[in-house]
């Protein structure tokens, strides 16, 4: 694959730009199959730790649903406080328990717990789901990363002389980006976005990957998100591209 930066220029046709399609997210198991929600109080199944932080006071546990390969009705022990949140989940694969980060207080002097669970996973697939809790179990909203890179980003594609062109356009900055056509076995009639995101904080900083795909095994490019707390909640301040 061979790639070229630029910046946008009258070389993108603007009448070939199109959005970028959205992935609709549905809840799976381990194995892709869709499932049905559990209502609170129907769980049965040993309860395990999937995350334990001495220091700061922390402990994650949650009921194993064995024949789902998930962890469900998660409960959180953090300071003095503690509840179940029966909605969250987790996979059961260990290596992909909850990572969790202490966000410095800026604005309200209120440290802010992210916690970061994986409720899917798979052969270009990782679905990762955010959860941001004050010290006072208060949820804490923040900006969909897929919608807001969605809202940034345009692109267009071409195919000629046996190679695919994509070139993408954030906040008005370019790539492009050559394949050749037998690079995969078939190409996405349009990228997609949704089938990997995930979280992770550098430096008390929240930020938010999200791959761009063209074809089932090919993504050649991440945006990169950084988020800022507002106080009420995390918006997104800053779209960069990033390496996969």
């Amino acid at each position: 694959m061979r790639e070229m930066q630029m910046q946008h220029s009258a070389e993108l046709n603007i009448s070939d730009i199109r959005t970028i399609s959205l992935i609709e997210q549905i809840d799976i198991d381990e194995t892709g199959a869709p499932m049905n929600e559990i209502e609170a109080g129907d769980e049965q199944g040993n309860t395990v730790i999937l995350k334990e932080d001495t220091e700061i006071g922390l402990k994650i546990t949650g009921t194993l649903i064995q024949k789902e390969g998930l962890i469900r009705s998660i409960h959180v022990q953090y300071g003095d406080m503690e509840h179940t949140f029966h909605d969250w989940k987790n996979v059961s694969n260990e290596t992909y328990y909850p990572d969790v980060a202490l966000l410095p207080a800026k604005i309200n002097k209120e440290e802010v717990l992210a916690i970061i669970f994986t409720t899917g996973y798979g052969t270009s697939i990782r679905e990762s789901e955010l959860k941001l809790l004050t010290e006072n179990f208060r949820q804490v909203m923040s900006a969909d990363p897929v919608l807001a890179v969605k809202s940034r980003l345009s692109y267009s594609a071409t195919a000629e002389a046996g190679k695919r062109i994509f070139q993408f356009t954030l906040d008005g900055v370019t790539r492009t980006f050559e394949y050749i056509e037998e690079d995969a076995g078939f190409w996405l009639d349009q990228p997609a976005l949704g089938n990997m995101v995930r979280y992770y904080v550098e430096g008390g900083i929240l930020y938010a990957s999200v791959p761009i795909q063209v074809s089932p095994g090919e993504f050649p490019v991440a945006v990169r998100l950084r988020y800022e707390y507002d106080g009420t909640a995390f918006l997104v301040s800053e779209a960069m591209y990033g390496e996969m």
